[in-house]
């Protein structure tokens, strides 16, 4: 059903599923857009903290890679600095969002 909406009982589990990971996960995406680069950097630590994501920040030292990850609510983004993570995070989210919405499977 290209185009339509998918409500009622044409929507799949995994739609269902989907959107309720989205509905979940929206409202973080949002709160960070409004914060400045600290902020999201504090506020997004503590979320990953409380929700047993994934933070890991650049070694320090000449090994490893020179870039941090972090993953929050199936979410996963990288960067060459925590702040840009975090802005990749939220346009990862943004997009899935979108797609929901084009696919017909968001409530919104």
């Amino acid at each position: 059903m290209t185009g339509a909406p998918m409500t009622g009982p044409t929507m799949t589990a995994r739609h269902s599923l989907r959107h309720a990971a989205l509905a979940r996960v929206l409202p973080y995406a949002s709160a960070l857009v409004d914060m400045d680069r600290a902020q999201r950097v504090t506020a997004m630590r503590a979320w990953v903290e409380a929700s047993g994501g994934v933070w890991i920040d650049a070694p320090t030292g000449s090994w490893g890679p020179h870039f941090v990850e972090l993953s929050l609510m199936g979410f996963a983004a990288s960067g060459s600095d925590m702040p840009d993570a975090i802005a990749e995070w939220i346009k990862a989210v943004t997009r899935a969002g979108c797609a929901a919405v084009d696919d017909g499977t968001s409530a919104a």
